[in-house]
């Protein structure tokens, strides 16, 4: 729109389309804005000055932060930390673990357990941990380093044949690992199976029992025996009245580092450079080798709808449904996301994500769309966050981003 310099600033407006940095600055129409610097827009489009900022820490290498809505965390010197409240307006850390690099941002994954405590999953495609309570664990629980020793015993009162075992850990959660192929011993009729050198974890693994299994004579499926606390390296195993659960776990591993994350389904999704990975359903530490897919370019979006999961990566896809084994790929935008940049809304039970085509926005249905498309468009490869804002009447999505280069479609001023 043309200003008419003698016309007073504060008789503009309003501009309730708010910025358009594609138009020339001729053609933009009424209630539009070529940039708006330091000033919120109202949802009718009145400008207010927006308000200032204070800092509450300052440390060295301070990036990655994240709240459950009851802890704020974050990395600030190398170290994963909590921040609690040291005077009215500074806040103080308390190291959690250590080892950070100020180059690898950490993506969370806020699971929320009705029956247990909740968990809070990170990566930054290096490393892999969970918060319990503000301590970390692995995520995952680590896997034997191999099986039991076996021998056939003279007695046990097991039938002739051969027979599988195989051993797990235990973690102080109640997950269990997965384990490696079974070992094998043949048995006399009416004869047992001595095990020694019983694997044991490493310290610090937060692991409590080691599950031993069994198959029945020539069986294929081994079924549980026994366990044995941590330090017991030795067993024998004899006929039992009645098999325990079956051995499901077997093959399973830890998740693999990432840097993103997400939960659909039951299942945490992950991404790594171009490869998205899922853990077993109900599993969120484990998963199998063949459980991956690969994508065009480097992901850097996973969201998860009612309708499928929502992808980012040269393109934005839609992978529809909850079962990776039945998931097609549909084609829902033409370009990727900004990492970092995806915000929740639950009282609108929308998602926003930032673009180089402006703010996008999805529903819990799976409909996707830009809300600014054809007028605003934004950096190519830069990196984000973001975070929704509320206060003084206004509900606000609020992104950054950093690095990159100005996109081709972005006009300059006469």
């Amino acid at each position: 729109m043309t200003i008419n310099r003698t016309q007073p600033l504060n008789d503009l407006g309003p501009w309730g389309l708010g910025v358009n940095n594609v138009a020339p600055d001729y053609a933009l129409a009424q209630g539009e804005l070529r940039d708006a610097v330091n000033v919120d827009l109202t949802l009718e489009g009145h400008v207010r000055r927006r308000k200032g900022y204070a800092s509450r820490y300052t440390g060295t290498a301070v990036h990655s932060a994240f709240s459950d809505g009851l802890t704020l965390y974050g990395v600030t010197g190398g170290n994963l930390s909590y921040f609690t409240r040291e005077t009215s307006s500074s806040l103080a850390p308390t190291t959690i673990r250590s080892g950070f690099l100020a180059g690898r941002p950490l993506a969370y994954l806020h699971f929320k357990s009705p029956l247990d405590r909740d968990r809070i999953y990170y990566s930054n495609g290096l490393v892999t941990g969970m918060l319990v309570d503000k301590v970390s664990y692995p995520w995952g629980v680590e896997r034997p380093s191999g099986q039991p020793l076996v021998a056939a015993a003279a007695a046990g009162g097991l039938d002739a044949g051969t027979y599988q075992v195989a051993a797990t850990f235990i973690s102080v959660f109640g997950e269990e690992s997965g384990t490696g192929e079974s070992a094998r011993v043949s048995v006399a009729q009416g004869g047992g199976i001595t095990l020694s050198a019983v694997p044991q974890p490493a310290s610090g693994a937060g692991v409590t029992r080691v599950a031993l299994y069994c198959s029945e004579a020539n069986g294929a499926i081994p079924y549980l025996h026994t366990s044995l606390p941590v330090g017991v390296t030795s067993a024998v195993m004899g006929r039992s009245l009645s098999l325990g659960r079956a051995l499901d776990t077997q093959f399973l591993r830890p998740p693999l580092p990432s840097d993103v994350l997400e939960l659909h389904y039951g299942r945490i999704y992950s991404a790594h450079g171009s490869v998205l990975r899922w853990t077993e359903a109900l599993r969120p530490g484990g998963f199998r080798e063949r459980n991956f897919m690969l994508f065009e370019d480097t992901i850097t979006l996973l969201a998860s709808t009612q309708a499928g999961l929502i992808v980012a990566a040269d393109k934005t896809y839609m992978l529809p449904g909850g079962d990776p084994r039945a998931m097609g790929l549909s084609e829902r935008l033409p370009y990727g996301a900004f990492k970092g940049t995806l915000v929740r809304d639950p009282r609108r039970e929308v998602m926003y994500w930032l673009t180089t085509k402006g703010l996008c926005m999805a529903s819990t249905g799976g409909e996707i769309r830009n809300l600014s498309a054809g007028r605003i468009v934004l950096r190519s490869g830069a990196k984000g966050a973001a975070l929704l804002r509320e206060g003084n009447g206004l509900r606000q999505f609020v992104g950054v981003l950093r690095g990159g280069e100005s996109d081709a479609l972005q006009t300059d001023d006469f």
